[in-house]
């Protein structure tokens, strides 16, 4: 297998940074409601991962950092951080990606949901958001860190259409009185569609040169996954890592949430999320 250093992975990525048309498009807020919270987007950052992305105007796009815990009960959820781009918008080549998060505590028992709606028109200001999905279940988890949603492993998904716009909600249910303090996070993704080349292409390739692949299409999602799955099987592999650094100081991960959390420092979770109980599906 070849190995891609860190320098490759990233000349890659601004070449691709090169050929893509990169628009910082009207900030979106959802149709359904959720709190506010200190997530500040800076905008006109440099990012080689902003998506030609123009949503209805309804404020921020997204959130990366939890929203509520200001009770005693959610506290410990304070640092619940999304691995997503800092314009919240992402792509994807597969129809039940994953999404990744940084749990700060070990959570068993406690419920998680997740609500995934779609854009039908993003090119008018009256678009709604319509719900195709919405769960909650529960992780295995015995140790803090960074675990994979795999929307596969949930039942009754049914999967990104290609050039959708998707918005995901993901909330802690660690306060059942006190919804409005639940932490919660949201992002977007879009689904691309690659020719009978590029799939073939992309079966015959593993470890880092599939990591390649997807920098150089810049899929965000996919490109995360390719990460954990080499980070969980390398971990004292130091080129890995130092491309895994640049990635998250790229975005401005590298120290994330409010307690500023070491995102290159925590491990994932091996497995597809750790997923020990699915609650309930719509």
């Amino acid at each position: 297998m070849v190995k891609t250093t860190p320098t490759i992975l990233w000349t890659t990525l601004l070449g691709a940074l090169c050929t893509q048309t990169i628009v910082w498009g009207s900030l979106v807020r959802p149709a359904i409601a959720y709190p506010s919270n200190g997530d500040v987007i800076i905008q006109n950052q440099p990012s080689p991962w902003l998506i030609a992305f123009d949503p209805p105007q309804r404020g921020v796009p997204g959130r990366r950092y939890g929203g509520g815990t200001r009770g005693e009960v959610c506290a410990d959820y304070a640092s619940l951080i999304s691995l997503i781009p800092v314009s919240t918008m992402g792509l994807t080549a597969h129809e039940k990606p994953q999404l990744f998060f940084y749990l700060p505590v070990a959570s068993r028992d406690t419920p998680i949901k997740l609500l995934v709606t779609k854009l039908p028109d993003s090119e008018s200001p009256e678009t709604e958001e319509i719900v195709i999905y919405r769960t909650e279940f529960q992780l295995d988890m015995e140790n803090p860190g960074i675990v994979g949603i795999d929307l596969a492993d949930l039942d009754g998904f049914p999967g990104l259409e290609v050039n959708q716009y998707y918005h995901w909600y993901l909330t802690i249910l660690c306060d059942p009185v006190n919804q409005s303090v639940n932490p919660i996070v949201d992002g977007w993704i879009k689904r691309i569609d690659l020719d009978s080349d590029q799939i073939q292409t992309l079966e015959g390739l593993n470890g880092s040169d599939r990591l390649k692949f997807y920098t150089e299409k810049t899929l965000w999602y996919d490109m995360v996954a390719a990460f954990s799955e080499l980070l969980s099987d390398n971990r004292r592999d130091t080129e890995v890592q130092q491309a895994w650094l640049e990635l998250l100081r790229s975005e401005n991960l590298e120290q994330a949430g409010r307690n500023q959390v070491r995102l290159y420092e925590q491990p994932f979770i091996p497995g597809s999320g750790g997923l020990r109980n699915q609650l309930r599906s719509d």
